[in-house]
């Protein structure tokens, strides 16, 4: 499983919930690793991280579970 990044876009139902919220792990499968806002990095956030539109997410897990989170993100 190699970690891929991609973008949370304005508009997504991911902005302002949380990974907890989101339940990203426990019901797509992936993990988040990281996160990339305003120039700041942030390493394997916790379930109260909030997305942002244009965060860069990290992401670990297969290739299906990445692609559910992208879409999610990217929705």
């Amino acid at each position: 499983m190699q970690p891929r990044a991609c973008r949370v876009l304005l508009g997504s139902p991911a902005v302002g919930r949380s990974i907890g919220e989101l339940r990203l792990r426990s019901a797509m499968g992936a993990t988040v690793v990281g996160v990339r806002h305003d120039g700041h990095h942030v390493t394997n956030p916790g379930p109260d991280y909030r997305f942002a539109a244009g965060d860069e997410v990290t992401l670990v897990g297969t290739p299906d579970q990445q692609a559910a989170v992208r879409r999610l993100f990217e929705a």
